[in-house]
């Protein structure tokens, strides 16, 4: 008896021991992906990246119930605030980097800027705007922001930009987008931007009512 209790406790140390050792590798091969994908501060930026698009969305939002006024709540189809996502490849500062906010002015019936706007962190960039569909997003307007329009037509002139509307009444107009930002350089040759790691991507989908779901990793 004594000599079978030995063999048992034996191969019972034996057994949580590789348990044990295959733990440890996998927590190995995370801590190795996670300081591959998120290396020289990637991670940080991105999170400060995501905070400031969701900022932004939130802030189109907020102003496009505020100042949109009682009767752009007529229609169902009304915007009443554009988030915008610069898209002029010519301008090496704010191509897919910078965020920018308008409302329209009921009274003047053209658009404001709602803010300033807000560059991305350093090496940071939208790498894609989809719609609901999963295809790029293909909503343009056209404006020399952050200057006031009075024109309420935006699909000529001025400076292209991705748009994402809010209607009046603060519903989001395309449920199920998607905002995916990533991390590279920029090519001035090609009007690109280049990807340094594929897997340092973070991204939300946005819902009807405005919430965001935070994505995982971009496929």
């Amino acid at each position: 008896m004594r000599m079978r209790l030995s063999s048992r406790r034996s191969f019972s140390t034996g057994f949580t021991l590789l348990e044990l050792v295959v733990v440890i590798g996998i927590l190995a091969f995370i801590t190795f992906f996670t300081a591959v994908a998120f290396s020289n501060g990637e991670g940080k930026r991105l999170e400060a990246g995501q905070r400031i698009a969701t900022n932004f969305l939130q802030m189109a939002r907020t102003q496009a119930v505020l100042y949109a006024g009682v009767d752009a709540r007529k229609g169902d189809d009304e915007v009443g605030a554009w988030l915008l996502i610069h898209d002029d490849p010519r301008d090496v500062e704010r191509y897919r980097r910078y965020f920018g906010v308008i409302y329209r002015d009921a009274e003047a019936s053209g658009w404001i800027a709602g803010s300033q706007g807000v560059a991305l962190p350093k090496g940071v960039y939208v790498s894609e705007a989809l719609g609901a569909s999963g295809r790029p997003h293909d909503v343009r307007v056209y404006l020399d922001y952050p200057l006031a329009t009075t024109d309420a037509d935006l699909s000529q002139g001025g400076v292209p930009w991705i748009a994402y509307g809010f209607q009046s009444t603060g519903a989001f107009m395309h449920s199920g987008a998607r905002i995916i930002l990533g991390t590279g350089y920029y090519v001035p040759e090609t009007h690109t931007w280049k990807s340094q790691n594929p897997h340092a991507r973070v991204g939300f989908a946005v819902w009807r009512s405005g919430a965001v779901s935070p994505l995982g990793q971009a496929q």
